[in-house]
């Protein structure tokens, strides 16, 4: 594979991009215009696509491990990859383009695209079903990006839609996920003894979650954040030294 790829570079078919390869836009034009002509046009597509929804998958399993900064780089290079993966799944599998959704929209709410993360998750919402558990991401996500661009009634809602639906489902990682959210806006609104109380109560109930979960790391960093709001800095800063162990 090497082999070929250096060959396709040195008759100017492909260019290098850091670890990447980038074919030349009329080539690649050209490429898609025969794809057409053939009928594999979609097959094509449909391959990319699922090829996408993949590594989505590997980076949100991979998020809270020690690869974190890896996946970083990773889901930040293939931006426009996952954005064209996401548009064909929103017209052709909207249960794929959910749970893709879902997967990359926390990487894009912290890391820069707060506005793909928030258009992506709304669409995916919008033409999906009314249940299940890429619908639940979803909303949480949802509410992240609305917090982070200070919506906060927008993200009030998706915390209370999120811890409903947790316990409907008795779902406990997803109550983490819900109290991480609803704690955070909290703690925004200026209510920073109320996320402490509610993000203690939770970790309480939910003892038999990972430690190592990500919404339960989450749902401790409320509770760190929530002590040095609120002055008690001694608590804060053991709690803040437990979390990173």
């Amino acid at each position: 594979m090497d082999r070929a790829l250096q060959g396709l570079v040195a008759q100017s078919v492909v260019q290098r991009d850091g670890d990447r390869y980038r074919m030349l836009d009329t080539l690649r034009e050209y490429g898609r215009m025969w794809l057409t002509e053939l009928g594999e046009a979609r097959a094509a597509a449909d391959r990319h696509a699922h090829s996408f929804l993949g590594l989505a998958r590997r980076a949100h399993e991979g998020w809270t491990g020690p690869d974190q900064v890896s996946w970083y780089h990773t889901v930040s290079d293939t931006h426009l990859d996952l954005c064209a993966a996401l548009e064909h799944l929103l017209a052709h599998d909207v249960e794929g383009a959910q749970e893709m959704a879902g997967r990359v929209g926390f990487f894009w709410a912290c890391c820069g695209h707060l506005s793909e993360a928030r258009n992506y998750a709304q669409r995916a919402l919008d033409a999906g079903p009314v249940e299940g558990p890429h619908r639940t991401r979803l909303q949480w996500v949802l509410g992240v990006a609305a917090l982070l661009q200070s919506d906060f009634a927008t993200a009030e809602k998706y915390g209370a839609l999120c811890t409903a639906t947790a316990l409907y489902d008795r779902d406990d990682e997803g109550m983490l996920g819900a109290t991480y959210l609803s704690g955070l806006t909290q703690l925004m609104t200026g209510q920073p003894a109320a996320a402490l109380e509610a993000a203690g109560r939770v970790l309480r109930m939910t003892e038999g979650v990972p430690v190592d979960s990500g919404h339960r790391l989450r749902c401790r960093l409320v509770t760190v954040f929530a002590l040095t709001a609120l002055g008690r800095l001694a608590e804060s800063e053991a709690a803040a030294t437990a979390l990173r162990r």
